[in-house]
Order: C-alpha cells, then sequence, then structure tokens
C-alpha cells in the first residue's frame, strides 16, 4: 500500500463513495494518481454503464476516448 498512497504524499483518487455507517468510504478506487497525471487521466465526470461481463467502467471509458 505504501507505493500506492505513500505517507505525506498527494494523490487524487476517484471511485464511488458509499456510506459505511455514519462515515463514507470507497472500498475500491477506480484511479489513485499523483495531480499531475489526474488531468490527463481522469475526465471531469465518468459515465455509469449497465455492466457487461468483464467490461469495467474504466475500460469502457479507456475504449471511449480512443474514439476522439
Amino acid at each position: 500500500m505504501p507505493k500506492v498512497l505513500p505517507p505525506g504524499e498527494v494523490r487524487v483518487v476517484s471511485g464511488m463513495v458509499e456510506a459505511y455507517g455514519e462515515a463514507l468510504q470507497m472500498v475500491h478506487p477506480d484511479y489513485i494518481v499523483e495531480p499531475a497525471a489526474a488531468a490527463e487521466t481522469l475526465s471531469g465526470m465518468e459515465p455509469v454503464y449497465p455492466m457487461t461481463a468483464g467490461l469495467a467502467p474504466k475500460l469502457l471509458a479507456k475504449c471511449a476516448a480512443r474514439r476522439h
């Protein structure tokens, strides 16, 4: 975990936030990137589509980005 989230370093994290009791949590972030890489890695909004077997939203977004 220290390689992905080094102590004292800033990271931009994106994913689904859920309630856990009275707290919020993000169990499985879709992206964890350095701030400098955030603009090229993350879009302002990620569309949500019904899942297709083996096709995660992250892969679908990557494929859609190639079309532009």
